[in-house]
């Protein structure tokens, strides 16, 4: 009697520690291939939060219209520009601060050259460049 209790005891154990490894085998599965579609996700999400300070040559310049043309031209480059905002400088000119979402792979420089080339623009400084996740 105690040699098949033994046996059974056994059976049942040798069950639950299959059933215990299956368990753990589907959540280490699960866990792997989460964090393998979250690398693949952030790597077709590489974007920059990025903000450029552009200061116009003169009081004369339309800053409305410039902000269009700066929009338009960071959309054609791949950008997606999200705002911007106008900053007193002195005696009434304003410099006007745009933040924008830019692709990590292509070149941030490309962006500057373009602005700078802009009529009404005196000179654009990046004042913030780091990787934007989520």
């Amino acid at each position: 009697m105690e040699k098949i209790l033994s046996k059974q005891l056994n059976f049942h154990a040798q069950s639950v520690i299959q059933k215990l490894f299956a368990v753990i085998n589907v959540e280490i599965f699960q866990l792997s291939t989460s964090a393998l579609a979250a690398d693949t996700w952030v790597l077709e999400m590489g974007m920059s939060a990025v903000q450029f300070k552009v200061m116009p040559k003169g009081l004369d310049v339309n800053l409305d219209e410039l902000k269009l043309k700066i929009n338009k031209n960071i959309e054609d480059l791949g950008g997606n520009p999200s705002s911007n905002e106008e900053v007193p400088i002195a005696f009434g000119l304003k410099a006007v601060v745009f933040s924008f979402a830019f692709p990590e792979e292509k070149e941030i420089e490309e962006v500057e050259k373009r602005l700078n080339e802009l009529e009404g623009v005196s000179s654009i400084e990046m004042i913030d460049y780091r990787r934007a996740l989520g």
